[in-house]
């Protein structure tokens, strides 16, 4: 069975202290959905400029099926235009907030 690579898009610029955990969390939370998380937060740690990072951002996410959007996306300049590149490129969109709901969890 082949499984669905999920891009994780949340927040970096204004949160470097707590970002790492988030995207490690996001990767487990996927993980125990069925999903293969591909996570560009450990590749994005070479680059100086962030346009720099947002396009190696776009070339990763344009690999995979789908995109997972983490609390706080909405106040991310990155993820607003991960998403809008994926809803461009007809890819799945998921919303961290659902999928921790629908496991009983607080979202």
């Amino acid at each position: 069975m082949i499984m669905e690579r999920i891009y994780i898009s949340a927040p970096i610029t204004g949160q470097e202290e707590t970002a790492e955990a988030r995207f490690r969390d996001a990767e487990i939370l996927l993980r125990s959905e069925g999903y293969e998380p591909v996570n560009p937060y450990e590749r994005n740690k070479g680059y100086a400029k962030w346009e720099d990072a947002v396009l190696a951002d776009l070339r990763l996410l344009k690999g995979c099926d789908g995109i997972m959007l983490c609390k706080g996306w909405r106040m991310s300049r990155g993820c607003e235009i991960e998403r809008l590149f994926a809803r461009g490129m007809g890819k799945e969109i998921i919303f961290e907030e659902m999928l921790v709901l629908e496991r009983g969890g607080e979202g």
